[in-house]
């Protein structure tokens, strides 16, 4: 079963442009994970030029089995099929970090706690 906090390789939304298998982490709860056929992920970037305070998070090479030093995209959170996840699970994202990524997803979306 896909958890929550876990890390995967999503397949490029080719429909899209996007042709990219990127690392995503799994924000969607598990039991929403295990009913639905979609789990809502968080992409991950190796270009680290990226970065934007408050709405995205640095990660180490190998948190959560990240090959480098990447930036969870916050504010590019997406519902995917999960058949799309083609990879994984690679590893898992520590607590404290994940809670890090709940709150740039809130600052993203205006939800400020």
């Amino acid at each position: 079963m896909i958890k929550q906090r876990q890390v995967y390789l999503r397949r490029g939304h080719r429909a899209l442009g996007d042709t990219k298998d990127r690392p995503c982490i799994v924000v969607s709860v598990d039991g929403r994970n295990f009913h639905s056929r979609t789990v809502i992920v968080v992409p991950c970037t190796s270009n680290l030029e990226f970065f934007l305070p408050h709405v995205r998070v640095q990660l180490e090479k190998g948190e959560g089995g990240l090959q480098s030093e990447s930036i969870a995209l916050c504010d590019q959170l997406a519902a995917v099929p999960q058949v799309s996840l083609v990879q994984g699970p690679f590893g898992t994202i520590s607590i404290s970090r994940f809670a890090q990524v709940q709150q740039a997803i809130a600052a993203a979306i205006g939800l400020f706690l």
